[in-house]
């Protein structure tokens, strides 16, 4: 008996598990943003693995992202870079933010903090415009007729340098 019970609960934990992961894929979103709920589903999908979008094995892949910052010096001077950093870890991650740039609420946020970054490499910039192009690959079919690779922006922010604000209590 005890067997039994036992078995019919991993079945109705699987099921539920099977539900979530298909109601994640598909993008289902029952409960409303914010919600307790709905911060549970996304937990189950990351733990999961639900919510990476692998394309390894998609007939149409993912398409490659890059981060990239064009700095404005002074008037009619601009620089390009891209964020290098040491760890390669860290350029992995920087460079493959397509996940965390698609989350619509945390877009102007990481804009900024990114931003940040690009003011203290480059002290005296002026404004830092943070650009995040994706590779669209042709499908085999149209590649065939000349259709080629090509990047495009889909998410740029121009961010422009705030001074430091005097404090009320500054003499």
């Amino acid at each position: 008996m005890r067997t039994m019970m036992a078995r019919t609960a991993w079945r109705a934990l699987a099921a539920l598990h099977l539900l979530l992961a298909a109601g994640a894929v598909l993008h289902l979103r029952p409960f409303p943003p914010g919600s307790l709920a709905e911060g549970l589903l996304q937990a189950h999908a990351q733990w999961s693995g639900v919510s990476a979008r692998y394309g390894l094995f998609s007939p149409t892949v993912r398409p490659t992202v890059r981060v990239s910052f064009d700095v404005g010096l002074e008037p009619g001077r601009r620089v390009r870079d891209d964020l290098p950093f040491a760890s390669d870890v860290v350029n992995q991650r920087v460079h493959s933010p397509r996940s965390t740039v698609a989350l619509s609420d945390v877009q102007a946020d990481l804009a900024r903090d990114w931003a940040t970054v690009m003011f203290s490499r480059h002290p005296d910039a002026r404004s830092v415009s943070v650009m995040v192009d994706e590779l669209y690959l042709p499908a085999m079919e149209d590649y065939r007729v000349g259709s080629r690779p090509m990047w495009a922006v889909v998410y740029r922010a121009e961010m422009p340098r705030r001074d430091p604000q005097p404090r009320a209590d500054a003499p």
